[in-house]
């Protein structure tokens, strides 16, 4: 067997790889991450860590926080509902604003918090809003 035609076979089954474009500011816009206190496999050090990762890679693209949104939270106590990721409608600027845990049962409920709060701060109002699961994205795209 020809060991040049199994390297290229190889190479052409990875090719999906080469393809595909890293997480930028674009992809990250108008998402509301949120962490459903609900899940089963809820644990606060494992959610913290996934916030942590994200806030990072928010951070990395250039986007700041505001409202005293932490960049890191205490693996030990984790109240972080969700995280929402928006381009500022006064100055432009890429921000992301955290949403402690007030009592939202379900991710429908966090929508139309999110959808309130974008209404008054977000470029385009929230009328592009994407609420996402915050652990499935991080481990899908981070």
């Amino acid at each position: 067997m020809n060991i040049r035609r199994m390297i290229r076979e190889e190479l052409d089954d990875l090719q999906w790889i080469r393809d595909t474009e890293p997480v930028g500011v674009e992809f990250m816009l108008n998402k509301a991450f949120y962490f459903d206190p609900n899940r089963e496999d809820f644990d606060d050090e494992l959610y913290a860590d996934y916030y942590n990762k994200l806030t990072t890679r928010l951070v990395h693209l250039g986007f700041k926080s505001i409202y005293n949104t932490p960049l890191e939270v205490d693996p030990n106590y984790f109240d972080i509902e969700g995280l929402y990721v928006y381009r500022d409608q006064k100055d432009g600027d890429l921000v992301f604003v955290f949403t402690r845990t007030i009592g939202i049962e379900t991710e429908e409920d966090y929508k139309q918090h999110i959808v309130s709060f974008a209404y008054d701060e977000s470029e385009d109002r929230g009328k592009n809003l994407e609420v996402v699961d915050a652990i499935n994205f991080v481990n899908t795209y981070l």
